[in-house]
């Protein structure tokens, strides 16, 4: 949520996420994308501010929501997450901040994303961290209850477990 936005907004805001954006060079650019990836992630895994959240995974994508790296590999590179999440597109637009819940059929995610700027103000990208929503849950219930904690949603006429807690609980 709104901790892991404003530290990611700190990351966004540093000179390596726009010199991984300003390569010309696909190979080049999707090469220093994973440097930063690998270092956002670094760095998360220690941060206080982030209270123990690591990302299960750190990616940098252009100013159209479209990836040109990812921490620990060169998977998932040309991904349009401006498609399937139009809520990130439209923040990273309007230069904001945002977080979101993304899920496809393996993973739920939140999805926390900052806007990268060039030294002109224009926006050039985002860098968007992914912690897995079990293991978030998990925390909440470490926090409270120490229950395990569901999430659920209506799929058509039923309701679907979305997530579940993970860790101690």
């Amino acid at each position: 949520g709104y901790k892991v936005e404003r530290w990611l907004t700190v990351k966004a805001s540093e000179p390596a996420a726009g010199d991984a954006l300003n390569k010309a060079d696909p190979t080049a650019a999707g090469a220093a994308a994973t440097q930063l990836c690998d270092a956002v992630l670094s760095a998360a895994k220690t941060a206080p501010e982030l209270e123990g959240r690591v990302p299960s995974l750190v990616l940098l994508a252009d100013s159209k929501g479209i990836t040109i790296g990812r921490n620990g590999s060169d998977l998932r590179r040309k991904e349009d997450l401006g498609a399937t999440s139009p809520v990130f597109k439209a923040a990273i637009g309007k230069g904001q901040a945002g977080s979101d819940v993304w899920s496809n059929k393996v993973d739920q995610v939140l999805a926390s994303y900052a806007p990268v700027k060039n030294d002109k103000g224009q926006i050039v990208g985002a860098l968007v961290v992914e912690v897995l929503l079990g293991d978030e849950l998990g925390r909440v219930a470490d926090a409270t209850t120490g229950r395990p904690i569901v999430l659920a949603g209506l799929d058509k006429d039923a309701v679907g477990v979305i997530a579940r807690s993970t860790a101690n609980t």
